[in-house]
């Protein structure tokens, strides 16, 4: 068991909004290499230093899709994906409580076309771009977009 912080963030097509952080001690997630060599990945989350170094990454499949799994009623047919006009939810990110760190910094790649999924395959090969982030000095933060 360790010290972690688990953020519960919302979204809508206002942005991503900070719901709650609560310190916890459990296992934490496997962390993903903060190298420049490492896979890309469509959506992460990397727990920072007050000189922007990241500390600890987290890749975590993609919470602001603009599609949704759709189970069938029919038997024996699979799950299908439908688009959706205004995406909204809610989704968790789980990093290591350390001193070190100063905020928390939400990225997602770029789709290499405007109307491709975020997925793997749909990616430029460009690095992901930061689209919020949430100060771990300030309790009160709500979290700005850069």
């Amino acid at each position: 068991m360790s010290a972690a912080i688990r953020f519960i963030f919302g979204h809508s097509a206002d942005g991503v909004t900070l719901i709650s952080r609560q310190r916890v001690d459990m296992t934490l997630p496997a962390q993903d290499p903060a190298s420049e060599d490492a896979e890309p990945h469509a959506f992460l989350a990397e727990l920072r230093g007050s000189e922007d170094q990241v500390l600890h990454r987290t890749a975590i499949p993609n919470p602001l899709e603009a599609h949704r799994e759709v189970f069938s009623e029919e038997p024996g047919r699979s799950i299908s994906r439908v688009p959706v006009a205004q995406p909204e939810g809610a989704f968790t990110v789980i990093v290591p409580d350390t001193p070190d760190a100063d905020h928390l910094a939400l990225m997602m790649a770029e789709p290499a076309h405007p109307h491709a999924d975020a997925t793997l395959a749909g990616f430029e090969g460009g690095g992901p771009r930061e689209i919020a982030r949430f100060s771990l000095r300030d309790p009160d933060e709500a979290g700005a977009q850069p």
